[in-house]
Parts: structure tokens; C-alpha cells; sequence
């Protein structure tokens, strides 16, 4: 641990979009940064990003190396640590815990997930991707005199992209289709105005997912909020919470709802379709397992899912939780009446921290410019319906997640 006056923030995985939002908050207010990642193969230009912050100081490798755990953590005061895939999940985590407590941190926060069998067994599997986590989170409480916090976070908003990818993908829908659907839509792209194009509508979008349009999900702006989330945490320190386990989500929304928000921030049309994951392109290895998994464990009645919750009543000491982010009254976040089925797990986010940024306002202000890094187009163009949809015999949709020889995992 460090004995100099600046607080040394040592983490895990640190391209991702939690570590590197709370490297970027952490960073803008002196902290140095001790960013591990696992090569700029994943995600280079976060790499470069994290290389450019202020007092930061970047190490390259496997968290399987136990000479790259003990320089991660030999001089800082604080840690975060979130784990991946890319190896084996559990025991990096453990060993993560471990080196942590071995080089003296004085406080930690894992980012862990839900294990949906641990609770209903049989009713309910575990999720590949989450359940390692869950694991991990229940070795560290294990550990005597070693503080350690858990965030369980939402959704992310910036999962969505029109790009073909599974589960999250907002697919561009031509005008012409658009005026199929119901309600009372109006163009109002104007193509000339003095010579220039004017803004308009000019395409819809649909959002075609396997949960049920009336199950409300836990959602966040990852790269926005959850950085200032965390270091909030992490500023109010161990005595106020070791061992706790702290929900992250910032809006909780049914599938119409975040569809409703989109629209009304991209000025467009855009809707729910509940239906089976399509996979259109290769998908990371492990990832179709996870699809599956959570296709059936999230899922309604048109894919035969369980129509399980993300989060439920006793994941969190909620009680606690809200004691200890009593607020002034004229602070107490709003919390609307659609709001109220889940009112104690939004008042902890939104009192530790206030500066959320909605689904609505992530659509106008973060989703085009996104969209534009991501080579898209559809913020300037109208298209046919033929430019946005292709024919038949061009697509390879894959439906209901059945394997096809082309589509092999990367």
C-alpha cells in the first residue's frame, strides 16, 4: 500500500466500460491509476485513452500471472475488480481477492452477479457468464479483515446498436415499412431546405428481444454513471461498506418503455418486438452458450422462458442500504409512480449518485455519436427499403439460436 498523500486506484480488466468509466472519474480528481488490461488487442483505442489519463500507469497481461497480480497491487490503497471470461473467471477472481489482500488494499469493490440457481435451484439455471462472479463474491466473504464491496449492476444502454449484433441491436426500419406498424407516424424529413439537407425522422427502428414487454429491467449509462457510482463508494470508504451489496441501476423499464424513451430521444419512430434472439453474426466464444442461457431464464411465454427477475427481494440488505444513504429531503431523488415497484433499489443508486443520466437523454446525447463511430449512417441518409432491408437470399438470420455451420464461434 501507498504511503504518499495521492490515493493510488489499482483495475482489473480496465478497457471495459466499468473500469474505464471509473478510471476517467477516478483520474479527473487526482487519483493515479493503475490500469490493468488484457492486451490493446481487445480494445485499443480505451487502451491509448487510459495511456493519456493523468498519473496513470498501464500493465499488460493475464490476471492467471501471479508476478502481474502482485504489480497490480503491490502500491495501491484502493482496488476495483471485475472479472471476464477470457481465462478462467472464478479463480482469477479469487486470486485477484487474494494478491489484494496480500499487498494490504484497504478497500475493494468486486463487480459480481447474480447466480439464479444458488436461489430456486433447479426452477432457475445459473448464467454462464454471471454465476462465476456470484462464486467469487462468496469466496471473498470468507475472508476476515479484508473489506470488500459488491456492486450488482443493470443493463447497459450502451449495449444498444443498430449493428447486427444479438440481443441489443436497434435494426434501422425503412419509411415506407415504418407506416405499417400502428399509431399515427408523419414524416418530417425535409431533403432541401436553401440548398441543405434538414434533420427529420427518416427511418424507424425495432428492437427485437426475448423478455416479456411487461418485465421491468434494472438499466444504466455504464461509461457515464457507473464510474462516478463506484467512486463514490470508494470515497465514503470500508467502515461504511465492507461487505455490503449494492445495486447499480439508475431506471427500471420494461421493453416498450426503453423503446418509448429512444423515440422520443432520437426523434424516431421505434418499437418492441418480443421474439427469439437472431444471431447474424460470429459471437465471441461462450457467448452463445450465455444467449441460451439467458433466453431461458429471462424470458416469456413466446420462447418458453421462466420469466425470471435479474434481481430479487433479498439479494440486497435493502434497509440498510437506504440508512445508509439517508438523504436532506430537498435532496431525496424524485421517484416517479411507474417508479414505485422498485423505488427502494433506485433511491440507493440515485442518493449515491445523483448525476444519472437517463435512457432518454443516453439516445439524444451519446447513441448518434456512437452510432457515428460505429460507421452508421442513418443519422443523415433516407433509404429505401431496400437499401435498409436487404433481400431474403442476402441475410443469414439465424432464429431461436439453433446452430448453423457459418456462424461459428471466434
Amino acid at each position: 500500500m501507498s504511503s504518499k498523500e495521492i490515493t493510488i486506484l489499482a483495475l482489473t480488466n480496465a478497457t471495459g466500460r466499468q473500469a474505464a468509466s471509473l478510471a476517467r472519474s477516478a483520474s479527473a480528481i487526482g487519483y493515479h491509476i493503475i490500469a490493468h488490461i488484457n492486451g490493446q488487442k481487445y480494445n485499443p483505442l480505451v487502451a491509448r485513452e487510459l495511456e493519456d489519463l493523468p498519473n496513470s500507469t498501464i500493465i499488460t497481461g493475464r490476471l492467471s500471472s501471479a508476478q502481474l497480480r502482485e504489480t497490480l497491487f503491490k502500491d495501491a490503497d484502493i482496488a476495483f475488480v471485475n472479472t471476464t471470461t477470457f481465462d478462467d473467471e472464478f479463480e482469477d477472481g479469487k486470486a485477484c481477492i487474494d494478491a489484494a489482500k496480500e499487498a494490504g488494499v484497504s478497500h475493494l469493490v468486486y463487480s459480481s452477479m447474480p447466480d439464479h440457481s444458488v436461489v430456486a435451484g433447479d426452477n432457475w439455471e445459473a448464467l454462464p457468464h454471471w454465476s462465476p462472479k456470484w462464486h467469487v463474491e462468496q469466496y471473498a466473504r470468507t475472508l476476515k479483515d479484508f473489506p470488500v464491496t459488491f456492486v450488482h449492476t443493470g443493463i447497459y444502454y450502451n449495449n444498444f446498436t443498430s449493428l447486427p449484433y444479438p440481443l441489443f441491436c436497434l435494426k434501422e426500419v425503412a419509411w415506407e415499412d415504418v407506416l405499417q406498424w400502428d399509431g399515427d407516424w408523419e414524416d418530417d424529413w425535409v431533403p432541401e431546405n436553401d440548398g441543405k439537407k434538414t434533420k427529420g425522422r427518416k427511418c424507424g427502428f425495432e428492437w427485437q428481444a426475448p423478455f416479456p414487454p411487461d418485465l421491468k429491467l434494472p438499466w444504466l449509462d455504464c461509461e457515464h454513471d457507473f464510474g462516478p457510482c463506484v467512486l463514490q463508494i470508494l470515497k465514503g470508504g470500508p467502515k461504511k461498506w465492507a461487505s455490503k451489496s449494492i445495486p447499480v441501476a439508475f431506471s427500471y423499464l420494461d421493453p416498450p418503455s426503453v423503446c418509448a424513451a429512444f423515440s422520443r430521444g432520437l426523434n424516431r419512430p421505434v418499437r418492441y418486438i418480443e421474439a427469439p434472439v437472431e444471431i447474424q453474426v460470429p459471437v465471441p466464444k461462450g457467448y452463445r452458450g450465455q444467449l441460451e442461457a439467458l433466453q431461458g431464464l429471462l424470458g416469456g411465454e413466446v420462447v418458453e422462458g421462466k420469466r425470471a427477475p435479474i434481481w430479487w427481494d433479498d439479494m440486497f440488505d435493502t434497509d440498510g442500504l437506504l440508512d445508509e444513504t439517508t438523504t436532506d429531503d430537498d435532496d431525496e431523488p424524485v421517484i416517479t409512480e411507474e417508479e414505485e415497484d422498485h423505488k427502494n433499489w433506485l433511491l440507493i443508486s440515485r442518493r449515491i449518485w445523483g448525476g444519472w443520466r437517463d435512457i432518454e437523454g443516453y439516445a439524444r446525447d451519446a447513441f448518434p455519436i456512437e452510432e457515428k463511430l460505429n460507421g452508421m449512417t442513418w443519422i443523415r441518409e433516407k433509404r429505401s427499403a431496400e437499401e435498409v432491408r436487404p433481400p431474403a437470399e442476402e441475410r443469414d438470420v439465424e432464429t431461436g439460436l439453433e446452430i448453423r455451420s457459418n456462424l461459428s464461434e471466434t
